[in-house]
């Protein structure tokens, strides 16, 4: 998983948008990813209700930003940016 989050920081677009927010992604943070988390930890625990495929995917997302936000804290750097440019 930790690949994966270098992978995606590497190869992620500039930018993305949640909920109408626009997200740079060289500037997330582990608090950031912590609330990422938390979004898709709340998401996953409606969708076990109803959708047991679409709540696999977002535990995954939820392990995905714990590891991120791991990650930063493991290179000792505040934000995705500061991880590209330790690369």
């Amino acid at each position: 998983m930790v690949e994966q989050v270098r992978a995606y920081v590497a190869s992620s677009p500039e930018r993305f948008f949640d909920n109408g927010r626009r997200v740079i992604v060289r500037h997330i943070d582990a608090r950031s990813c912590e609330g990422f988390r938390a979004k898709w930890e709340a998401k996953a625990t409606l969708l076990r209700l109803t959708d047991d495929v679409a709540a696999e995917a977002a535990e995954k997302m939820v392990e995905f930003w714990e590891t991120a936000a791991a990650v930063l804290k493991d290179a000792g750097v505040q934000t995705f940016g500061e991880l590209l440019e330790d690369q």
